[in-house]
């Protein structure tokens, strides 16, 4: 929430294209008083505090929670008009300028259509943008080639390769490649795997070393923190991806177009 009170008084173009509906899932927390409190002088950003819906979705498992919400997300946003969806969890620190330029792209894109690489406009909307996550899938390895010295990145690098063989219903992706190429792990493993993988469980989407291994997870989070107070208030660049160089998605922040 004090992302999106940063949001509110420093960024009034932003703020006024953005609106916040929470997703709750005990009738103890559907209430908007807390959410009101909380915006402060940006309550006027809450859109509303939902229940997520009960009905099964098809392949319900363990997972179906998220996607539940997901569906949840997606009838709100339809049923209001909106022209994309921005999800964002609550256990993730994400600039507030960052924000703003996911919201101001959102804009863009639906008046200019999609922005090449080049800075020019094509004739097709961006189907979705993500921030660069230290700790999300598939940009963990943006991350530390942007962040963090050639030398500690190759520690983190060489931590996925080493993180072990993985177990059923992962183990089709045994071995890892060693060294480390995401490349090679996201086209040559993930790819081709991914629709039989998401028939076995829920955690598909985050099948990656800095997910599922404890001491890369903790190695990259720990790098992270010690940036925060350099780079947590700086601007930084972007780049948009024209290609399918990844199978998936898997970031606790991004934004989709209802039409893709």
């Amino acid at each position: 929430m004090q992302t999106l009170r940063v949001l509110y008084n420093n960024f009034p173009e932003a703020s006024q294209a953005v609106r916040l509906h929470v997703l709750v899932q005990e009738p103890a927390d559907a209430h908007d008083a807390f959410w009101r409190a909380g915006l402060a002088e940006a309550s006027e950003l809450l859109g509303g505090v939902h229940m997520r819906r009960a009905a099964p979705w098809p392949l319900d498992h363990a997972g179906g929670n998220y996607m539940r919400k997901m569906y949840t997300a997606l009838n709100i946003a339809q049923r209001l008009g909106y022209s994309h969806m921005l999800s964002l969890d609550d256990d993730v620190l994400l600039p507030p300028a960052a924000l703003a330029a996911m919201v101001m792209f959102a804009a863009q894109s639906k008046s200019k259509d999609e922005l090449r690489s080049d800075g020019t406009f094509g004739k097709q909307g961006c189907a979705a943008l993500t921030p660069t996550l230290s700790t999300g899938v598939p940009t963990t390895e943006m991350w530390t080639r942007r962040f963090l010295s050639p030398e500690k990145d190759a520690k983190v690098r060489a931590c996925y390769a080493k993180s072990g063989e993985w177990k059923d219903p992962f183990s089709l992706l045994n071995p890892l490649p060693d060294p480390w190429d995401e490349n090679e792990y996201y086209n040559g493993r993930l790819r081709g795997h991914m629709p039989e993988l998401l028939l076995r469980g829920p955690n598909a989407g985050g099948v990656h070393p800095v997910r599922m291994n404890d001491t890369c997870g903790n190695m990259v989070h720990n790098a992270a923190l010690g940036l925060l107070e350099q780079e947590y208030l700086r601007e930084h660049d972007y780049m948009v991806h024209v290609t399918r160089a990844f199978p998936y998605l898997c970031n606790s922040v991004w934004y989709a177009t209802l039409t893709k």
